[in-house]
């Protein structure tokens, strides 16, 4: 099963509505229920869709390319810092590099950038 499929089991009528008490879209609950594994494949598609080994990202960029609400920022930078501290981690990317860069849009401030870059295969000893 895909990670945004949701079967009658699964349903939870607590998580199933927003906050003023209306029920969610299919869309929106699978906004709401991002985790580290569904960061990890939508880091997977984002790169091999790409076609490089090596790229830059930031929390917005990978946000808008899957239309993922803003409350799911704090997973996915979180996401991304465990994988450039822990290089063990079982994703097949890592975070090489991690900047701060400054940006006028939509309002001045500092954001992170990160490297992702493909793992290279481990040899079997």
């Amino acid at each position: 099963m895909a990670w945004y499929q949701k079967t009658e089991s699964q349903s939870d009528p607590e998580r199933d509505h927003d906050k003023t008490g209306q029920s969610l879209s299919g869309e929106d609950e699978m906004r709401a229920m991002i985790d580290d594994i569904t960061v990890a494949e939508l880091l997977e598609m984002f790169m091999e869709s790409s076609g490089l080994s090596e790229r830059w990202i930031t929390v917005y960029g990978f946000r808008t390319r899957y239309q993922l609400d803003e409350d799911t920022a704090p997973v996915i930078s979180g996401f991304l810092r465990r994988l450039h501290h822990n290089t063990l981690f079982s994703c097949q990317y890592r975070v090489e590099k991690i900047e701060k860069i400054r940006v006028s849009l939509p309002q001045p401030r500092i954001i992170q950038r990160y490297l992702i870059q493909k793992r290279s295969k481990r040899r079997k000893t």
